[in-house]
């Protein structure tokens, strides 16, 4: 499958660290390592593709992406299995760093000479000279770090079940995050121009999918639930998995009520939100590809682009897809750029599910990195996002016995500071004459001869400080809802 993917973008001319990226990325160890993250937007990489042309002729290049995902199927039970300890981490790490330096000093000089008349009409006159220099520099740097660490750490010691589930991997060369439009029927015609154009253009979407295996995974059994049979009566809908559908998707305008500070209870009133001691162990955003659409939609507003139409009850497909392509064609949001790739990577499962206490305060989970440059200018963005849990529709999924949470908290701050002084001196005889001609004029001519001297002495000194807490509860499974806001 990987070999079918780069035959049909070697015609684009895919740059070779792409490729070489692509076959690290679908590797059987990182496709088990990530296989969580690559199951739901999937995983992506930037990439740089040929442009204009027909074929392998390609004139200049282009900025692209290349997209893994992994499609599952239906697992399979294989077997139920005595009890055992599992533990899962998640691990947010924060770094600040700020530094100075400056640099002081003088520079002082003497020069004594005298010249005494000779008589001779060429040197006219003749004599010594003494010159004394000093130099003094002070230079002092200083760098502050602060470094704090939080692992979110679930263990279960209770029986599991083994399954197997067999996955699909597709591969995705994309030049934008909105799908193709589909042309069946009436305009299948009006299509094929379009397609055309876009190949000469160096934009074509190539997707290839192919069957990888199966994957073999251990279960706990409380967080399982059997099948009914058919042949049953109706099980309780209380008891029913809960829908887990997105249906809302995102839209513009102020949301003052999200920015609040009030939170909807179980109790069905209206207070602040308490982020509990032991922390919120989320495991995974329901409608992620939402969240990222509605900050490049953000960004994109930012720009003065007009995307209101998408919020109409009457907005044709094809318009939606052109409204997203225009979002996604900005210097901050435009594929394979730096500052989209940081966007993808800072609104991904695994980055809202650990830093989701960030996005609880009114400062909101700022996204880093968002700046582009090139020769034109800089642009930059400051992008957050905020959340609200509405615990009023939490449904508990399951409680399971023999769980642990654990919440390790970790600081460091470190302080750098280095002192030096440099100090030089010169000192130096010599003598000079005096030469008058009629061409030239007079002129003076100098040698000298000399010593000198110097020192340096450098004062480093850092300082670090740790400190570190933890904090353990049992746990029951809850599914929440609730908005976010970027």
């Amino acid at each position: 499958m990987l070999s079918a993917f780069q035959t049909k973008v070697r015609a684009l001319g895919l740059d070779e660290d792409a490729q070489e990226d692509i076959r690290r990325q679908v590797t059987s160890r990182v496709l088990r390592a990530l296989h969580r993250e690559a199951t739901g937007t999937g995983t992506s990489l930037p990439s740089r593709t040929g442009g204009w042309g027909w074929g392998a002729v390609r004139i200049g290049s282009r900025r692209a992406r290349v997209r893994v995902e992994l499609l599952p199927g239906t697992p399979v039970l294989r077997m139920l299995d005595h009890g055992t300890e599992r533990e899962e981490n998640r691990r947010a790490v924060e770094t600040r760093q700020e530094g100075a330096e400056s640099t002081s000093g003088r520079d002082i000089g003497v020069l004594v000479g005298e010249s005494v008349h000779t008589g001779d009409p060429t040197a006219v006159a003749a004599g010594p000279s003494y010159t004394e220099t000093g130099t003094s520099r002070r230079a002092v740097s200083t760098a502050r770090s602060v470094s704090t660490g939080t692992t979110y750490r679930a263990a279960s010691t209770e029986p599991h079940a083994e399954t197997t589930t067999p996955y699909r991997l597709r591969l995705t060369l994309q030049f934008d995050d909105t799908p193709e439009p589909a042309a069946p029927g009436a305009d299948a015609g009006s299509a094929a121009p379009g397609t055309a154009l876009r190949r000469f253009t160096g934009r074509q979407r190539i997707t290839e999918t192919g069957a990888v295996g199966d994957l073999r995974e251990h279960v706990p059994l409380s967080l399982m639930a059997p099948d009914p049979d058919p042949a049953d009566p109706a099980p309780d809908p209380r008891l029913a998995p809960p829908d887990l559908t997105v249906a809302t998707r995102p839209r513009s305008g102020p949301r003052p009520g999200l920015l609040g500070p009030d939170t909807l209870h179980a109790d069905g009133t209206a207070r602040p939100f308490t982020f509990p001691e032991n922390g919120l162990h989320v495991r995974r955003i329901v409608g992620l590809e939402h969240v990222q659409e509605a900050g490049r939609r953000a960004i994109a507003e930012s720009y003065g682009i007009d995307l209101t139409d998408l919020d109409a009850p009457g907005a044709t497909p094809a318009r939606r897809t052109e409204l997203l392509r225009r979002a996604a064609g900005t210097a901050l949001t435009r594929p394979g750029g730096g500052a989209a790739q940081t966007l993808e990577d800072g609104t991904t499962n695994t980055a809202l599910s650990t830093f989701y206490d960030q996005a609880l305060v009114p400062a909101g989970y700022e996204v880093p990195g968002l700046t582009h440059r090139d020769p034109a200018g800089t642009d930059s963005a400051r992008l957050s996002l905020h959340a609200k849990p509405d615990v009023s529709r939490a449904v508990l999924l399951t409680v399971a016995d023999g769980k642990k949470l654990e919440v390790l908290r970790e600081s460091a701050e470190g302080i750098g500071t280095s002192v030096s002084h440099e100090h030089t001196q010169d000192s130096a005889f010599g003598g000079g004459v005096a030469i008058r001609t009629e061409d030239t004029g007079l002129n003076q001519l100098a040698g000298r001869r000399g010593w000198g001297g110097g020192g340096w002495a450098g004062l480093p000194q850092t300082t670090e400080s740790r400190s570190t807490t933890k904090t353990s509860v049992d746990p029951a499974g809850i599914n929440g809802e609730g908005d976010w806001l970027p």
